[in-house]
């Protein structure tokens, strides 16, 4: 196996290829790239091949931190309603984000949760998950810790946190859109 730049996989694609490009980022942070390539004509008379090209890398969106203020006891917080499809142009199962990932951590037990919606108004629970005690090794500290990677099915998602009979000294809840 031969690894390779991504200034070096472009620098190979400009080379054999007039290739158009665009990028942006979208609101939730997720970098698009959108290239279009036609083969130079010595190519396309089929005297010679290149290759092909197989992307490995997932593109993450930066985690979005959902919440690190410590709830009261048996509270609850909604996270912010965030879209998975890639543009408001796609239309199809194929046109979403393929994982969204969630994490939770706090000084006292709670429930993790994932939501999705068609219609950004009525909300599923697809996911839930008891945060699960860690101790220290001296045995000194408990922290209460979940995390999921989940395949979105909706349009919409959020993320979901019911604290505990405890109040809270810490927490820390976020949540990232992956590729695939």
């Amino acid at each position: 196996m031969i690894e390779i730049t991504a200034q070096q996989l472009l620098d190979i694609i400009k080379k054999y290829t007039r290739v158009l490009s665009r990028l942006s980022v979208d609101t939730v942070g997720a970098l698009r790239v959108n290239i279009v390539t036609t083969v130079a004509p010595a190519l396309a008379a089929g005297s010679a091949v290149i290759g092909y090209t197989a992307v490995t890398q997932k593109l993450l969106a930066s985690a979005y931190v959902d919440s690190t203020t410590n709830l009261g006891a048996n509270a609850v917080f909604t996270g912010t309603s965030r879209t998975f499809e890639i543009s408001s142009s796609s239309t199809g199962m194929y046109a979403h984000f393929g994982t969204f990932q969630v994490s939770a951590y706090a000084n006292v037990a709670g429930t993790l949760f994932i939501q999705e919606s068609s219609d950004n108004s009525t909300w599923q629970t697809v996911y839930r998950k008891d945060l699960e005690a860690i101790v220290d090794t001296d045995g000194s500290t408990t922290i209460y810790s979940a995390s999921n990677t989940w395949k979105p099915t909706r349009k919409y998602g959020r993320v979901m946190f019911r604290n505990g009979s405890g109040a809270q000294g810490t927490f820390h809840l976020d949540s990232r859109v992956a590729s695939s």
